[in-house]
C-alpha cells in the first residue's frame, strides 16, 4: 500500500511566534545541521571537477541500492527518500551540476530497481512520476545551490523559505492544466487552483474554505456507466474512508447549471499525521470530456462499420446495406465486365443527385485525382491477384469540381469454376474527418509555437532580470569600501539607481501589457497639440541618441495638430518608438522624426532609421507581446519585447493605428503612428500647484521583511519624520494605539493578519479610523488596487516606491489633512 505521512514539522503552525516550528521545517527539508553543511561546503570546493560528477553518480546509485535493499521492509513507501537525501547532500557538498546529475541517476535507478524492477516501464504513469520527481528535485537542488552560493544557508529565515516555497508551489499548481485541491478529512480546503474552480463551475474569485460552504449535493457524480454514485463512493470520500489512494477514477459530473456530463479522472491520496489519522488529501482532477466523447464517437463508428460488414457478408440486398450505413454508398462490381451496381448514396457521393445509368471501375478511376490514381489502381490489382480485400483512402473530384475525401472497402467473392467473381463493398465520404484531422494538426502546430514563444519569453525575462543585479551588487561592493562622497561612491550610486530604474521599468512594462489586455487602463484625455507631444518627447530622448552616436533629425508639420488624448500615455508610446530606433541603429546612423497631417483626417508620426532592419518573418508578428527581432544568445540589445506591443495597445485605445515597414535586414525600418485629429478647442492649462512646505509626520511602518522595514525607517527619518516600525499586523495595531501615527505605510502580504485585515481593523477602531493608510505592496494589478481601496486604504503604492514618490504622497496627504 502506498501511503504518505506528513513529517512532524508539518504540524508546526507557520503563524506561531518564534523560530522553533520553522527551524524544524527547514531541518526536515534540508536534513543537515549547520556544522555538517559548513563541512560539506568547505570540503566540496577541494574536490577535483571530474571527481565531483563521479562521486555524485556513486552516491545516487548507492542510495538507490540501499533503498532497493529496504524494499522487503518498506515496500513502495517513499521510494525516492534515500536518493533525494543523497541529491541534497551532493548539491550542498559538490554544487548544482553534480546535484542535478545525481538527481537524474537516482531517479532512474529507483525506477529500475524499486518501482519498475527490474527495468523501467515505458508508460504514462512512469513518465508522469519521473517528471514530477525530476521537477521537484530540480527546484530543491536550485534552491540549495542558491543558498550555498550566497553563503546564507546557515542563517536563512525558515519562515521566508516557507513563504517562497508556498509561492513557488502555488505558481506551479496554477500553471498546470488540471484541477488541484488540498482538503482535510473534515472537508476544509487549504489549497486549490483556478482550474479546479472552473471545472466545477465556480466563480474565479470564489473563496471556498469548506465543502459545506456550498451545497455540494447540487453536483451529481456518475459512474462510467452513467449510474448516480453514492456519496461514499465519490473518489475523495472513498480515499478518506478506506485510507487508500484512489488513482484516476473516471466519473461524470453534472454541474448545477445542467447540461451534459463533464468527465473527469480524479485521484486522491491521503496524507497521514503522526497519530496515523488522515490529516489531508491531495486531489487532482483531469478533464477528459473530449477524450471520452472521442472514444464514444470512435466506438460508435467502429460499431457501425462492424454492423455494415456483417450485413454485407449476410446479404446482397444493397438497399438494406445502404440504409444501415450513414453517408455511405454500396457497390457491387462484376470483375469480368468492370460494371457495377450501386446504391443511390454511392452516386451522390460523386456529385450525381440522380443515379447514372451505368458505372464502371474506369469511371471511378476518372473521378480519382491524378495524384492518388496510381496508388488506388495498384491496390485494386493486388486485391484481384491475391483474391483479398480492397481498402483505401483517396481524394475524388466530384461532378461539380469539388474535391472530397472518401474511404472505400471491398470484399472479394470468388465466382464458380475459377471465374473472376465479384467484389462488393462500400464507399464513405470522410471529408469532414480529414478536415478535423488537419485542424487538429494545425492546432498542435499553434500550440507548439505558443509554447516556443513562452519558453523564449521566460528565458529572456530571466536574462533581463538578472542583468541589472550584477552592476547593483558591484556597486554595493564599491560603496562598502569607498570613501563617502568620493567619485567612486558617486559612480556606484549612479549605477545602482540606473539599474534599479531598469528593473522597475521592466515590471511596469509587464503591468502595462496586462492592463491593456484586460482593458484596465483609463485614459486622462484632454486637447493636445501632437506636434508638442512629439517635440517634448524627442528632447527628452535626445541625450540617448547623442550617447550612442546616432544622428537625430526632426521635421514638424506646420500649424497645430489637435488631438484628444492622454499626454502621458502618448509620450510613452512615442518614447518607445524613439527608444526602439536608437537601440537598433548603429553609431553613425541616422533617425528622422517627422509629423504630418494626412488626408484621412489624421495626424501621422514617422520614425525612420537606417539601422538593422526587420526580416519579413519577424515583421508579421512585430507588435505581439514578447516579440523581438534580436533572439540571439548574447541579447546585446536587451528588453522583453514589450515596447512595440505597448505602443500598439496605447495607440489603438486612442482610436489610432501603428504600422511598420522594412525592406529587410540591414536596410533600416520605418514606423508610422496615426491618430485621429480633434477639432475641439485646446483645453486651458491647469495653474501650477505651488510646492508644499516640508512636512514632518508621525509615520508607522508595518512590514514583515526586516530589511525593507528598517531601510524605509531610515529613509523617513532622513526626511525628518518621526517613525515607528512593526513587523506584523497585530504588532502594528498595538503600536498604532500607543504611537498615534498620522500615516501608516502597510505591506499587504503580512503573515497571520494580512494588510487587508489590518486596514479593516484600523477603520473599525474609532481611535484609529482617521489615520491615513497607504498600501505599500508588490501586488499592483488593477484588481489589487480595487481590493485595497475596498479594505480601507487611502492610497496604494507599488513596490519599489521611490523616495521622491513617498515624500510627494506624504506632502499631498498633509495638504489634504
Amino acid at each position: 500500500m502506498n501511503t504518505h505521512r506528513l513529517p512532524d514539522s508539518a504540524h508546526d503552525s507557520p503563524d506561531s511566534p518564534g523560530p522553533g516550528g520553522a527551524r524544524r521545517t527547514w531541518d526536515g527539508v534540508v536534513g543537515l545541521d549547520e556544522r555538517f553543511a559548513r563541512l560539506l561546503t568547505r570540503t566540496g570546493s577541494q574536490v577535483p571537477p571530474a571527481w565531483r560528477y563521479l562521486l555524485a553518480v556513486a552516491l545516487a546509485l548507492g542510495a538507490a541500492g540501499a533503498r532497493w535493499a529496504l524494499v522487503p521492509r518498506l515496500g513502495g513507501i517513499a521510494p525516492y527518500s534515500l536518493p533525494f537525501l543523497a541529491v541534497l547532500i551532493v548539491t550542498v557538498w559538490l554544487g548544482l551540476r553534480p546535484g542535478l546529475l545525481s538527481l537524474l541517476a537516482g531517479v532512474l535507478a529507483v525506477e529500475a530497481l524499486v518501482i519498475g524492477g527490474p527495468g523501467i516501464a515505458l508508460d504514462a504513469d512512469t513518465a508522469w512520476r519521473v517528471g514530477v520527481a525530476l521537477t521537484a528535485g530540480f527546484f530543491c537542488c536550485y534552491l540549495l545551490h542558491a543558498f550555498r552560493r550566497a553563503g546564507a544557508i546557515h542563517a536563512l529565515d525558515a519562515n521566508e523559505v516557507l513563504a517562497k516555497r508556498e509561492l513557488q508551489l502555488r505558481a506551479l499548481i496554477e500553471n498546470v492544466s488540471s484541477g488541484v485541491a488540498l482538503v482535510d478529512a473534515g472537508g476544509r480546503f487549504s489549497l486549490y487552483n483556478q482550474r479546479f474552480l472552473s471545472m466545477f463551475g465556480l466563480a474565479p474569485d470564489a473563496g471556498i474554505a469548506n465543502v459545506n460552504d456550498t451545497d455540494w449535493s447540487a453536483w451529481h457524480v456518475f459512474s462510467p456507466d452513467r449510474e448516480l454514485l453514492h456519496v461514499d463512493d465519490h473518489p475523495v470520500r472513498r480515499a478518506a474512508r478506506t485510507r487508500q489512494p484512489v488513482r484516476n477514477q473516471l466519473v461524470g459530473v453534472r454541474l448545477p447549471s445542467g447540461g451534459s456530463l463533464t468527465w473527469m479522472l480524479i485521484s486522491a491520496t491521503p496524507l497521514f499525521a503522526a497519530d496515523d489519522s488522515v490529516e489531508q488529501l491531495i486531489c487532482t482532477y483531469h478533464d477528459v470530456t473530449e477524450l471520452r466523447h472521442a472514444e464514444d464517437a470512435l466506438r460508435q463508428s467502429e460499431e457501425e462499420i462492424r454492423r455494415s460488414e456483417e450485413a454485407l457478408r449476410r446479404s446482397e440486398d444493397m438497399l438494406s446495406f445502404a440504409l444501415t450505413t450513414a453517408r455511405t454508398g454500396a457497390w457491387d462490381l462484376d470483375l469480368s465486365t468492370h460494371a457495377a451496381r450501386r446504391s443511390p448514396q454511392h452516386d451522390q457521393i460523386f456529385g450525381y443527385e440522380e443515379p447514372l445509368p451505368e458505372w464502371t471501375y474506369e469511371m471511378f478511376l476518372d473521378h480519382v485525382v491524378a495524384e492518388d490514381r496510381e496508388a488506388v489502381d495498384r491496390a485494386f490489382r493486388e486485391a484481384l491477384d491475391t483474391r483479398g480485400n480492397w481498402s483505401f483512402e483517396c481524394r475524388i473530384r466530384r461532378r461539380d469540381g469539388d474535391i472530397r475525401w472518401i474511404w472505400a472497402v471491398g470484399c472479394h467473392r470468388a465466382g464458380d469454376r475459377a471465374e473472376p467473381g465479384r467484389m462488393a463493398g462500400i464507399v464513405q465520404d470522410i471529408t469532414e474527418r480529414k478536415h478535423a484531422e488537419e485542424a487538429l494538426r494545425a492546432a498542435n502546430l499553434r500550440l507548439a509555437e505558443e509554447d516556443r514563444r513562452k519558453n523564449e519569453f521566460l528565458a529572456v525575462l530571466s536574462h533581463e532580470l538578472r542583468n541589472p543585479l550584477m552592476p547593483i551588487r558591484n556597486g554595493l561592493y564599491v560603496l562598502e569600501r569607498a570613501e563617502p562622497g568620493s567619485d567612486q561612491a558617486v559612480r556606484a550610486l549612479t549605477v545602482i539607481d540606473r539599474q534599479a530604474g531598469q528593473l522597475a521599468r521592466l515590471v511596469d512594462d509587464l503591468l502595462d501589457v496586462t492592463r491593456i489586455s484586460r482593458n484596465k487602463i483609463e485614459l486622462q484625455r484632454r486637447a493636445l497639440d501632437f506636434n508638442e507631444v512629439v517635440r517634448h518627447t524627442v528632447e527628452d530622448h535626445r541625450s540617448l541618441f547623442e550617447v550612442r552616436g546616432v544622428g537625430l533629425e526632426t521635421n514638424f508639420a506646420a500649424g497645430r495638430l489637435s488631438i484628444d488624448g492622454d499626454e502621458a500615455r502618448l509620450t510613452q508610446a512615442v518614447g518607445n518608438l524613439l527608444h526602439n530606433a536608437s537601440k537598433f541603429t548603429p553609431p553613425g546612423g541616422e533617425v528622422r522624426v517627422s509629423t504630418t497631417r494626412v488626408k484621412s483626417g489624421r495626424a501621422r508620426l514617422s520614425v525612420v532609421d537606417t539601422g538593422a532592419g526587420i526580416a519579413p518573418e519577424v515583421l508579421r508578428g512585430l507588435f505581439q507581446p514578447f516579440m523581438q527581432a534580436d533572439m540571439t544568445l548574447d541579447r546585446s540589445r536587451g528588453g522583453l519585447g514589450l515596447g512595440l506591443a505597448l505602443v500598439k495597445g496605447l495607440v489603438e485605445m486612442h482610436g489610432g493605428e501603428v504600422y511598420a515597414h522594412s525592406h529587410g535586414r540591414g536596410r533600416g525600418s520605418e514606423f508610422l503612428l496615426e491618430l485621429p485629429l480633434h477639432s475641439g478647442a485646446a483645453a486651458s492649462a491647469d495653474p501650477p500647484v505651488p510646492p508644499a512646505a516640508p512636512c514632518r509626520r508621525r509615520v508607522l511602518v508595518i512590514e514583515d521583511n526586516a530589511d525593507a522595514a528598517d531601510s524605509l525607517r531610515a529613509l523617513l527619518e532622513f526626511l525628518r519624520h518621526t517613525v515607528e516600525v512593526a513587523y506584523s499586523g497585530q504588532e502594528g495595531l498595538d503600536r498604532a494605539r500607543a504611537f498615534k501615527p498620522d500615516v501608516v505605510l502597510c505591506d499587504i502580504g503580512l503573515p497571520g493578519m494580512d494588510g487587508f485585515e489590518v486596514a479593516s481593523a484600523f477603520r473599525a477602531d474609532p481611535s484609529l479610523a482617521s489615520v491615513a493608510l497607504i498600501a505599500l505592496s508588490g501586488y499592483a494589478l488593477p484588481d489589487d488596487l480595487e481590493r485595497a481601496a475596498n479594505a480601507g486604504f487611502s492610497r496604494h503604492m507599488a513596490k519599489p516606491a521611490s523616495p521622491d514618490a513617498i515624500q510627494r504622497l506624504l506632502e499631498e496627504l498633509t495638504r489634504k489633512g
